[in-house]
């Protein structure tokens, strides 16, 4: 099993490159699969060593992980620069449908968004097998759908990051384009809970005229306060979003009136 081998254990070890080394010039397999480990943990001198050995930087398989996938989902730059100078695809998506660009944009990684983007990464880049399963459960409110076909920038807004958010704006991400459920960044903005949803609410406001009233289909949110009736909404709104939470979030109320 390779989970179990001796070289998966030294490239787990921050100071294994040594014995990464030792073991594949004593008979180790390595494979994409090995620079995939390597690269999502962040050991440049190991990435280095496979890729002078000839390692492909491409999967054969899209079942099997991407290196550049691994790299940007852990913010390790300059491995995600060794990895395109030797000619990864910038574009590949995962099984999951996980690209590089969207990987980093879900972490909140910006300065290895800005490489990507200077490099050509399709900012726009949705897959039908981008897979997001939301759900969410409280005494008063549940919710739960799944998604897909999501851009950077709508799983940028769910989780809040603002720079994100920003940057992609700032480069041209389209706004407007809809998910599987029509959720545009703003429906994701306003589904947010946290503190910072607010600000992300804010931040897509200037272009949000078309999303304001345009329900997400495919769901209901259902919702009962103290002794009062249970509500349902079916197709809501990102008003719904806002208004029907645990704890009403009232600046994202006042952005959305």
């Amino acid at each position: 099993d390779y989970g179990d081998s001796p070289l998966f254990s030294a490239l787990l070890n921050s100071s294994g490159a040594d014995i990464v080394k030792y073991l594949i010039e004593h008979g180790a397999t390595a494979d994409t699969n090995t620079l995939s480990l390597a690269s999502g943990h962040g050991s440049e001198e190991i990435v280095k060593y496979l890729l002078g050995k000839g390692i492909q930087v491409n999967p054969p398989s899209q079942e099997e992980p991407i290196p550049l996938v691994e790299a940007a989902s852990n913010g390790h730059l300059p491995i995600v620069d060794l990895l395109l100078a030797h000619g990864a695809d910038i574009n590949a998506a995962s099984w999951d449908g996980e690209t590089a660009l969207y990987a980093a944009a879900d972490e909140g990684y910006d300065e290895v968004i800005a490489r990507l983007l200077d490099k050509g990464a399709e900012i726009n880049l949705a897959l039908d097998t981008n897979q997001l399963f939301y759900q969410f459960s409280s005494d008063t409110v549940s919710m739960s759908f799944d998604d897909s076909k999501l851009t950077p920038l709508m799983k940028a807004a769910l989780d809040s990051n603002i720079g994100t958010i920003k940057l992609l704006v700032g480069r041209g991400a389209d706004e407007a384009l809809k998910s599987h459920h029509t959720m545009t960044a703003f429906h994701y903005a306003s589904l947010a809970f946290d503190e910072e949803s607010a600000s992300a609410l804010e931040q897509l406001l200037p272009n949000a005229a078309t999303s304001l009233n345009t329900p997400a289909t495919g769901f209901t949110i259902t919702a009962k306060y103290g002794e009062g009736p249970e509500i349902h909404v079916a197709d809501p709104c990102p008003i719904h979003f806002a208004v029907l939470s645990d704890e009403p979030n009232l600046a994202k109320v006042s952005l959305l009136l």
